[in-house]
């Protein structure tokens, strides 16, 4: 499970990766190690040099010497520095390595600036290494909405920018629809829809008005109304790609203004009994 924080968003970080990809080699009878200790030393912060650690080793035999693959795990977009010092420990460990990297959404924009932050990060540790000892790095980007899977290798000893350039470059998708019925689309126009956005509120139906790429949630408790956007997800489309809407209903008959929050919020408790929305989510197969 991804957690939720207390804004009620869902938080989607590297911890899940390094406890499924354990797993994973657990289940093959793999050895590994975690937070393994580097065998160069790093000045990485402080002026001492001191070992680095590594988020996941797999070894090729029970002999810890025998590190067959070093793994980094990352998610979101960080700052620049979090992939500089990782990319560092990778290339100058000068074993094959593997970059697994977590995202809730992805879209263009951000395989652009994950681009020029690891172009960044190789440009800046390759020098600390022999040419002879650049070994390839394989990249794997788990994108969960819509889930995909984006994997490609570098070779440091060819043209690695332009493989770094093609293998970011996002299949070209679908725009999201709103509901799954296609009611509404991120270009429609005017609309005012009920919907089930679990990953946003688990707990109750919200309402969402949206005006081409503007949107707002409302909720509404004690006759009161609070409106938002979600963290991250400045237009509609990048709501939909990263939080999924479950159910939906037109809301634009009602014919009442947004302001009347006593009705909205008879209205979203009417339907959060018939959609078993809140301790009932989701609903048993078959409810």
């Amino acid at each position: 499970m991804f957690p939720s924080i207390r804004a009620g968003t869902v938080r989607v970080s590297e911890q899940e990766s390094k406890i499924l990809i354990a797993g994973w080699l657990s289940s093959r009878n793999m050895a590994y190690s975690v937070e393994t200790p580097t065998t160069e030393t790093y000045v990485q912060s402080g002026l001492t040099p001191m070992s680095a650690r590594l988020d996941l080793t797999v070894y090729g035999s029970p002999d810890p010497a025998d590190r067959a693959l070093n793994i980094e795990l990352k998610a979101g977009n960080p700052n620049p520095t979090a992939f500089a010092k990782d990319l560092e420990k990778l290339l100058r460990e000068a074993r094959p390595g593997l970059w697994f990297h977590t995202l809730a959404a992805a879209n263009t924009a951000t395989m652009t600036s994950l681009c020029s932050k690891i172009r960044a990060g190789i440009e800046r540790a390759l020098p600390m290494v022999p040419a002879e000892a650049a070994t390839p790095l394989h990249f794997a980007f788990c994108v969960l909405r819509p889930a995909q899977m984006i994997e490609f290798d570098l070779d440091l000893k060819s043209d690695w920018r332009a493989q770094l350039a093609d293998g970011l470059r996002l299949p070209t998708t679908p725009r999201p629809q709103v509901s799954p019925s296609g009611a509404a689309s991120a270009n429609a126009g005017v609309r005012k829809e009920l919907v089930l956005i679990p990953t946003v509120d688990p707990n109750s139906v919200l309402h969402l008005s949206t005006r081409g790429e503007s949107y707002r949630l409302r909720s509404f408790a004690g006759g009161r109304m609070t409106a938002w956007v979600v963290s991250g997800c400045p237009t509609l489309t990048e709501l939909l790609a990263a939080h999924p809407v479950a159910r939906s209903t037109d809301a634009s008959a009602d014919g009442v203004r947004v302001e009347n929050a006593q009705y909205w919020e008879d209205r979203v408790g009417r339907l959060n009994r018939e959609w078993s929305v809140g301790s009932a989510w989701p609903p048993r197969p078959g409810a």
